[in-house]
Formats: C-alpha cells, sequence, structure tokens
C-alpha cells in the first residue's frame, strides 16, 4: 500500500495490470506478468496468488474483473485499499473509466468499478 499511495490522483499509472505488477514488485514481491490475456488472466494468477473471499479481503490485495458476455471481453484490476463489503471497500486502480491513452491512477469505491461488470465476474487475489 505504501507504494501505490505514492501515485497521486491523476498521475500517470499503465495499464491497469501493469499498474499492478509494479506495486507488487515495489512492495518487495515477485516480478510477475498478470496479464491482458482473458484466458491466460484465470490461469496465470492462481500461480502466484491465493484466492480471497469478502471475509479474508484486505488492503493490498488484488481485485481483477473478467466479463467475458460483452462483445468485447471487459477486464480490469485494481488494487484493494480497504475490504469488508461491497459497500464499503474502496480501491486504488490505473487507467478505469479514461481512454485508452490516458492511463491514470484513480481512487474510489469497489462498487464503483464493479457496476461495469456482470454480477459475480470478479475474483479477489492475495500475492502469494
Amino acid at each position: 500500500m505504501a507504494a501505490a499511495s505514492q501515485y497521486a490522483d491523476g498521475s500517470w499509472g499503465d495499464q491497469c495490470a501493469v499498474f499492478a505488477e509494479n506495486m507488487i514488485a515495489a512492495a518487495g514481491g515477485p516480478r510477475i506478468f498478470l496479464g491482458n490475456d482473458p484466458a491466460g488472466y484465470q490461469a496465470a494468477w492462481a500461480g502466484w496468488c491465493t484466492e480471497q473471499t469478502w471475509q479474508t479481503v484486505a488492503a493490498g490485495d488484488i481485485c481483477q474483473w473478467y466479463d467475458p458476455s460483452g462483445a468485447y471481453s471487459q477486464m480490469h484490476t485494481a488494487i484493494m485499499t480497504s475490504g469488508g463489503s461491497p459497500d464499503t471497500a474502496t480501491v486504488v486502480d490505473s487507467n478505469f473509466g479514461t481512454p485508452l491513452n490516458q492511463e491514470l491512477v484513480h481512487r474510489g469505491s469497489w462498487s464503483s468499478r464493479n457496476v461495469c461488470f456482470h454480477e459475480g465476474t470478479y475474483k479477489f487475489w492475495r500475492v502469494n
């Protein structure tokens, strides 16, 4: 969380998965590639992370959305800044709700990100 806290809202953060990868490495974690490939998204994460639930999610965990139901598969990655419940959890992320070339850092509620995806299309992960 200390590494992610150094980024002000509106600063450049890169693509969402790259932002999370860089924050993991900055915190002393492994240099991993989370990827943006829908098929690889699910398989690769399980090799580096342990899945969490609302009961165990904590600041520093990662939320990964993957919603294949639309015309284009939608994906997003955010770092949890607080857990608790869908109503109270917060995140920091990059490249959410901005034009493609504006890969900017933003903080907000978990529910504001989740509203863009179909119900149940998210997982919480803790890097091993």
